[in-house]
């Protein structure tokens, strides 16, 4: 990061109360770059979790613009500025790029930014489809949008972090974008958040669906993606079981008007202390998911 082509950054380093020495290794890398003098390392007061720290660096941050970059990544050095030069030729308010999978080191799959239109974007992505990302690492955002409406990480919201804040992003940004690979994502890191779903994990999870949901819920547009994120919010049942958790024990997150009668059926069954039963729900939830949503990826 410190290398980086673009000279005017503004760094924001979150301590949250890490145990190893990761902290120290920052300055004692920070010292061979004496020209970035734009550093500031906030340390926490406890372990808050990874919600808060994006919170921290978001609201620390003077910046138009603002990119995250999780700890165990890296990225080109040219990214942000490309990123920048696009979001100033096109005046958008999220500019993404291409990214690779790493493992060990090599990048091991390619995924390619999302082309379709934004209505399409989110529907995809509050469904909880395969066929997109909701991550917030490597897009380069208008630091007063999220600001201006309010879009900040939820504490406590850990798993499933960036889900809660990139629809709402999406819902207001003007999207552009770099037909590059910039960022390079680490799978191998097993201590990593996404690498286990534990039941504080879908409790997680569920908080974060109800969050897009009620947000979604506010606004005038909101049957355009109802569906959409009951297909969402059923898939975190469907989590659960298939993670040997009880479906039931996330009910009490449900949004308070969430409504879910065209998931009777499927519930009624996922909830069975019957596994066939459950697994014919799941293969039902499935089956409908893929009729609907194939076709609409395909028809963007």
């Amino acid at each position: 990061m410190f290398e980086q082509t673009y000279k005017d950054i503004e760094y924001v380093f979150v301590d949250d109360c890490t145990l190893d020495n990761s902290i120290g290794v920052l300055k004692d890398v920070l010292k061979n770059y004496p020209e970035r003098n734009n550093v500031k390392i906030i340390r926490h007061d406890r372990n808050r979790g990874l919600a808060a720290a994006r919170k921290t660096a978001l609201l620390a941050a003077t910046g138009d613009y603002v990119i995250h970059v999780d700890s165990d990544d890296w990225v080109s050095v040219d990214m942000v500025a490309k990123l920048v030069e696009q979001a100033r030729k096109s005046n958008a308010d999220l500019v993404d790029c291409n990214y690779y999978h790493t493992n060990n080191g090599s990048a091991v799959k390619s995924f390619k930014h999302y082309e379709g239109s934004t209505e399409t974007y989110i529907k995809l992505m509050v469904s909880s489809t395969v066929l997109v990302d909701n991550r917030i690492w490597g897009r380069l955002m208008r630091r007063s949008l999220l600001i201006d409406n309010d879009i900040i990480h939820q504490e406590g919201v850990d798993y499933a972090e960036d889900f809660s804040v990139v629809p709402q992003i999406l819902y207001f940004a003007k999207r552009a974008a770099v037909d590059d690979f910039l960022y390079y994502y680490r799978l191998d890191n097993t201590n990593s958040y996404t690498h286990s779903v534990s039941e504080k994990n879908l409790e997680s999870l569920m908080k974060a669906h109800a969050m897009v949901y009620d947000f979604f819920r506010s606004k005038k547009d909101f049957h355009l993606y109802e569906r959409d994120l009951a297909f969402g919010i059923e898939n975190v049942f469907r989590t659960a079981v298939l993670n040997k958790k009880e479906p039931s024990i996330l009910l009490k997150y449900l949004p308070g008007d969430y409504d879910n009668k065209i998931f009777r059926t499927y519930r009624r069954l996922l909830f069975s202390k019957c596994m066939a039963a459950r697994f014919l729900g799941m293969t039902f939830y499935k089956f409908y998911k893929a009729t609907r949503y194939r076709a609409l990826f395909l028809f963007r």
